[in-house]
């Protein structure tokens, strides 16, 4: 619920734009970007109707008309690569304005979607610190583009361009990264990462729905769900603030209980009664082993037989990766912790615990 009414949200701001605003530019056209080279490179933007639009770059002069609605485009002729940063000169014959992007280079642009594993940051990587510190590539250029739904196309994004650097590397994905830092030492040529991706997307999420039409009939109810709580936004904002609530109080209830120790205490001691509890195989997804689909808090209790001669030595105890947050107890006592989820710290997924 709370996705569906962003998007329908994020739609009627994108309508409010009126094609007598000035000159305009997409975010994707900002300082420290990368053109891709070898292609005729399409820049665009949008002004008052009419208006005559000037782009400049590299030795190119180009000039586009805004049409009726505001939307203008020229193309660059194809370019060499070249980390010779240059400006982007983009002027207005209207309006007594003048845009204009600096640091730009020419080179090969990737875009980097998909779910979790893409989205995975080089933090979370193997050797992450040392990897971190390393990451001084100034031909670099990453594009961080923030998850935002909707139910139709959006002609722009609130992301940024930054350079590669230890200090803006981290909070990119570490796949996209690593591919393209690979390329950049192998081609010599500039690289400009685009990051837009959202784990636990499903496919069908990325695709148009007229192709869902058209090859997945199967989705039509849910495509009609879709434009009609499009069509009946005040409604959908009234259901999703009544359902907030009740979601804030779970929540809330939940980061109480995750934070009540003492009773934890009482719950993980070696004497209490667990007679009556349930028997789960693990390792292995809650889904699979019978429990129901749902976030919240279980315990686990498992007993050991410690031999007489290991008295007095160190015990490890290996339970291997946990999905998100947990607390481990031994006889009673708290033994490990990783995450909170108040803090929402929950990155902790492929880590194991000892």
């Amino acid at each position: 619920m709370n996705r569906r009414i962003v998007a329908v949200v994020t739609l009627f701001l994108g309508l409010l734009f009126d094609a007598r605003a000035e000159l305009r530019l997409p975010a994707i056209f900002a300082d420290d970007m990368v053109l891709q080279r070898g292609v005729a490179c399409p820049v665009w933007g949008w002004s008052t109707p009419g208006d005559s639009v000037t782009v400049k770059f590299a030795d190119q002069t180009k000039t586009a008309t805004a049409a009726a609605d505001g939307r203008w485009e020229i193309r660059l002729a194809p370019m060499s690569a070249s980390a010779k940063a240059g400006t982007l000169d983009i002027a207005s014959s209207i309006f007594n304005s003048q845009s204009s992007i600096s640091n730009v280079v020419v080179g090969d642009v990737w875009i980097c979607s998909g779910q979790s594993n893409m989205q995975f940051p080089v933090n979370n990587a193997i050797n992450a610190q040392e990897e971190v510190a390393q990451a001084a590539h100034p031909g670099i250029r990453l594009f961080f583009m923030p998850n935002v739904t909707s139910l139709r196309p959006l002609d722009d994004c609130a992301g940024n361009w930054k350079i590669c650097s230890p200090e803006t590397v981290g909070g990119f994905t570490a796949v996209g990264y690593f591919f393209g830092r690979d390329l950049h030492r192998e081609l010599g040529v500039p690289m400009g990462l685009i990051g837009t991706s959202w784990g636990g997307t499903v496919a069908e999420a990325w695709t148009s729905a007229e192709a869902l039409h058209a090859k997945l009939p199967e989705f039509d109810v849910a495509i009609r769900e879709n434009l009609a709580a499009e069509e009946s936004v005040s409604n959908a904002l009234e259901r999703y603030q009544s359902e907030m609530v009740l979601f804030n109080e779970a929540a809330k209830s939940l980061y109480e209980i995750e934070e009540d120790l003492v009773t934890a205490g009482k719950r993980a001691a070696a004497s209490l009664d667990d007679a009556g509890w349930g028997v789960v195989a693990l390792p292995g997804n809650w889904e699979i082993r019978g429990m129901p689909n749902l976030d919240g808090i279980v315990w686990f209790r498992k007993t050991v037989d410690i031999p007489a001669d290991w008295a007095g030595k160190d015990i490890v105890l290996h339970t291997g990766p946990i999905d998100e947050v947990d607390v481990t107890w031994f006889n009673g006592q708290q033994v490990g912790a990783r995450g909170r989820s108040r803090t929402h710290e929950v990155s902790f997924w492929n880590v194991p615990r000892e």
